[in-house]
C-alpha cells in the first residue's frame, strides 16, 4: 500500500522550492558560461601579450605570468587558473553551440563538459559541430546518460579507429593500492571496459546470492560483515544495512578470487554445500551454487563489423548512411559506451546467444528482435531495448533489474513490450509505494509523472543509438567566434594588443550576442530576492 500524500500545503512548498531550484540552476549555467567567457578574454589577451615574442618560451612566461595574476585576484593557484584559460577558450572558440546553450541555461556546466571532453578528440571542425549538434538533442537529461551518449558519438565521428585508440589506451593499464586509515587500503585497478564491467557484475551475483542464502561467511570480521536483522529496523534503515552488507560482500568475495582462486563460503559449511544428490550445483545456493557465477555483459554489435574487413570498407565507401541504420559504428558496452571490435567479436564468439536488431529507418526506433534461440524472446528484445533501469537518471544494468508492468497485471495490464520496462529494485519499490506513476507509448518511451504532477520523458537508451544524420539547416550557427592562429606554428604580424584585445571583447560579450537571458534566468541586476 503506497503511503498517502495528503499535505497539500507541504507539497506547495515542496513545489516552490522546486521551482526555485530550477531558477537557480538557470542561473548557475549562465554564470558559469559567463565565466568561461571571461576566463577565454584572459587567454587571448595572454596569447596576444606574447605576440611580438619570438620564443616559445617567453610567451609561456607571459602565459603563466597573466594565469598567476587572474588565479591571484581570485584566490586560485596559478597552475589550475592556467589550465582553466585553456579549458574555457576550448569550449567557447571549438564548442560554440555548447556554450550557448550553457549561457541559456538549457544545460549545466557538468553537460558542457560531458559534450567537450568527448569531442575534444574530434579535430576537424566541421565534424566537430556536427557531433555537437546530435548531442546536445539529447541533452535534456542526466550527466551520466549524456556521457555515454557523448563517448558514443564522438567515437562515431572520430576519423581514428576506435582500435587505434583502445590500442594506445590498454598501454595505461595497472593496478595500484593506496594507504587508508585504520588498517584499510584501497585496490584500485585500470582495466578493458569489458573486464571491469563483468569482474563487477561477477561480484553483484556473489552478493546477492550469499545474501538471500543466508548462509555464515568465512571470515566475515574480517570485512565487518553482519547478517542484517529484521527486528528493530525500519524498511529505509534494513535496505541501508543491505546496502552496506552488499558492498561489504563484494570485497571479501574479491579478496577471495585473487587470493584463494575461488570463492569461500563459510567454515560450517558441508563439504556438498549447494548440491543436489547427484552432484549437480544448485545455483544461488552455499559455495557450490555460487561459485559457479560467471560475469556477464551484454554488447550491441553493428552488423558490418562482423564482415570481413574487406568486404566491409566497401560496403562503406559505397554507402555512407549505414552508420545511421544501425549498421556501422563502434560496438557498444551496455552502461559504458564504445568499445573495440577485437574486444566485441571475442565477446560475441563466447556468446551461447545472439540477438538481431530490427531497426526502423525513418524513426531510428528498435522494432523488434529476433533471437536465433527462441526461448524468453520478449525478455530479450526489452534488454536490447532499455539497457538499464528506465527511472530518469538510473542506470543500473538489466541485469540487476526487475522486469515491471507498466500498468500492473492485476489491473488488466497486458505482458506485452508496449507494457513492460526494467526497473532496479530501489525505483520498482518507489513506483508501487512512492505515488509515482509511468505511462509508456509504442516505441518504448516512458512518461514519469511524479506525486507533484510533474512530467518527465525518458526514451529508451538503445533509441540514440540509431538516430538519421543531423540536418544541420535546422540549427543556426552561433554567433561567429574569432579564431585564432596557433602561435607556435604561425608568424604573425605586429599588432596592438590593446585595440585587438578591445575589439576582441565587444564581440565576445555573451549578452549582447544573445540578447536578454531566458525568463528562467535570475537578472542578478535586480534587487534581492531576484
Amino acid at each position: 500500500m503506497a503511503p498517502a500524500f495528503n499535505d497539500s500545503h507541504l507539497y506547495d512548498r515542496l513545489d516552490r522550492s522546486i521551482q526555485t531550484l530550477e531558477r537557480l540552476h538557470a542561473n548557475q549555467a549562465r554564470i558559469a558560461a559567463l565565466i568561461a567567457s571571461q576566463l577565454q578574454q584572459c587567454h587571448a589577451i595572454a596569447e596576444d601579450l606574447g605576440a611580438d615574442h619570438p620564443w616559445s618560451s617567453d610567451k609561456e612566461i607571459i602565459y603563466r605570468s597573466v594565469a598567476a595574476e587572474v588565479g591571484a585576484a581570485n584566490q586560485i593557484p596559478d597552475r589550475t587558473m592556467e589550465f582553466q584559460m585553456m579549458d574555457a577558450a576550448c569550449l567557447v572558440e571549438d564548442f560554440p553551440n555548447t556554450h550557448v546553450a550553457l549561457l541559456e541555461g538549457k544545460i549545466q556546466a557538468r553537460h558542457a563538459r560531458a559534450i567537450q571532453n568527448a569531442g575534444a578528440r574530434i579535430k576537424d571542425p566541421a565534424m566537430r559541430t556536427d557531433y555537437e549538434l546530435e548531442v546536445l538533442s539529447h541533452a535534456p537529461t542526466t550527466v551520466g546518460k549524456l556521457q555515454a551518449i557523448a563517448k558514443r558519438l564522438a567515437a562515431a565521428y572520430d576519423p581514428h579507429t576506435i582500435e587505434e585508440r583502445h590500442k594506445e589506451a590498454k598501454k595505461t593499464c595497472h593496478v595500484s593500492v593506496f594507504q587508508l586509515e585504520d588498517g584499510l587500503a584501497e585496490l584500485s585497478a585500470v582495466l578493458p571496459a569489458a573486464q571491469a564491467f563483468a569482474i563487477k557484475d561477477r561480484l553483484d551475483q556473489y552478493a546477492y546470492a550469499a545474501n538471500d542464502a543466508g548462509v555464515p561467511i568465512k571470515d566475515a570480521d574480517n570485512y565487518g560483515i553482519d547478517l542484517v536483522k529484521d527486528t528493530g529496523l525500519s524498511t529505509s534503515e534494513k535496505a541501508h544495512a543491505t546496502r552496506i552488507r552488499l558492498a561489504q560482500l563484494r570485497a571479501k568475495f574479491l579478496a577471495d578470487l585473487l587470493i584463494a582462486g575461488e570463492v569461500v563460503c563459510g567454515d560450517s559449511c558441508p563439504p556438498n554445500c549447494g548440491t543436489q544428490a547427484d552432484g549437480k550445483r544448485i545455483p544461488g545456493t552455499g559455495c557450490g551454487g555460487i561459485s559457479n557465477i560467471q560475469g556477464r555483459v551484454m554488447v550491441t554489435m553493428p552488423a558490418l563489423n562482423l564482415l570481413p574487413s574487406e568486404q566491409a570498407a566497401r560496403i562503406r565507401k559505397e554507402e555512407s548512411l549505414y552508420r545511421h541504420a544501425g549498421l556501422d559504428g563502434p560496438a557498444q558496452l551496455a552502461g559504458y559506451g564504445p568499445v573495440d571490435n577485437l574486444t566485441a567479436q571475442q565477446i560475441v564468439g563466447h556468446s551461447k546467444t545472439w540477438l538481431r536488431l530490427f531497426i526502423d529507418p525513418i524513426k531510428a526506433d528498435l522494432m523488434q528482435v529476433d533471437r536465433y534461440r527462441p526461448s524468453q524472446k520478449q525478455r530479450s528484445t526489452l534488454m536490447a531495448r532499455d539497457m538499464h533501469c528506465r527511472f530518469p537518471g538510473c542506470t543500473t544494468a538489466v541485469f540487476a533489474c526487475d522486469l515491471d508492468h507498466t500498468v500492473d497485471a492485476a489491473l488488466g495490464g497486458q505482458t506485452s513490450n508496449n507494457n513492460l520496462e526494467h526497473l532496479c529494485r530501489r525505483h520498482h519499490t518507489l513506483k508501487h509505494q512512492g505515488n509515482w506513476n509511468v505511462n509508456q507509448t509504442e516505441q518504448g518511451n516512458l512518461e514519469w509523472i511524479s506525486p507533484l504532477g510533474k512530467r518527465y520523458q525518458e526514451p529508451p537508451p538503445s533509441t540514440g543509438m540509431f538516430q538519421p544524420p543531423i540536418d544541420r539547416s535546422k540549427y543556426p550557427p552561433p554567433n561567429p567566434v574569432p579564431s585564432y592562429p596557433d602561435i607556435s606554428t604561425q608568424p604573425r604580424a605586429k599588432t596592438q594588443p590593446r585595440a585587438k584585445t578591445q575589439a576582441r571583447n565587444k564581440s565576445q560579450d555573451p549578452v549582447k550576442q544573445h540578447g536578454t537571458p531566458a525568463a528562467n534566468v535570475i537578472d542578478y541586476s535586480a534587487e534581492p530576492p531576484f
